[in-house]
């Protein structure tokens, strides 16, 4: 049994650092990322206090704009948001849009402590079913640690994968497989 749980982690660990290759060479293909880029992908060799380091920069720049935020009187009602990856596990663009929804969401759970949210991470159909379905698991396990270290009630969030089942059908190309690399916020 042990071997087998060898075989499968050391095929996972091929496979991400595979894709981080690939995604570096020849789809990134070295060009400069928007400023406020996080990925784990970019250096193959970051280590875990990298990407650490880059988490608190990101949450720290999302406490700035939440306290620059004034939330609004009247009641909020909060839409659902989808949140886009690129290729690879953490590689997630933080940009203005999502800062505020993040600021909003933190302000809407505030208010009403009864409400949850649900973190539904999604992938393409490059590899196996089973990476997938983990790949997902810990983009939605990611992205609630964005949500957390910002504010947000840890309690109040539920995480979630459906790896490669709701692919879509032009998943074939890379601008289908784009748009299947997501995590999706539900509130409840």
């Amino acid at each position: 049994m042990k071997s087998t749980a060898n075989i499968f982690i050391t095929i996972l660990l091929l496979w991400m650092c595979g894709s981080a290759y690939y995604y570096v060479t020849n789809i990134k293909g070295f060009t400069n990322e928007p400023k406020n880029t996080f990925s784990t992908t970019s250096n193959v060799g970051k280590t875990i206090s990298d990407v650490e380091i880059i988490e608190e920069e990101v949450v720290s720049e999302l406490k700035e704009e939440e306290e620059e935020t004034v939330p609004a009187e009247e009641e909020i009602s909060m839409d659902n948001k989808t949140i886009y990856f690129g290729f690879g596990l953490n590689n997630l663009t933080i940009d203005s849009d999502l800062k505020t929804y993040i600021s909003e969401l933190n302000t809407f759970l505030q208010k009403h402590t009864d409400q949850n949210i649900v973190l539904i991470g999604h992938t393409d159909t490059t590899g196996s079913e089973s990476i997938n379905n983990l790949m997902g698991l810990e983009r939605a396990k990611f992205v609630k640690n964005i949500l957390v270290e910002a504010g947000i009630d840890g309690s109040q969030i539920k995480t979630e994968s459906k790896g490669e089942k709701e692919a879509s059908s032009t998943s074939v190309t890379r601008e289908g497989q784009s748009t299947d690399r997501k995590v999706e916020i539900i509130t409840k």
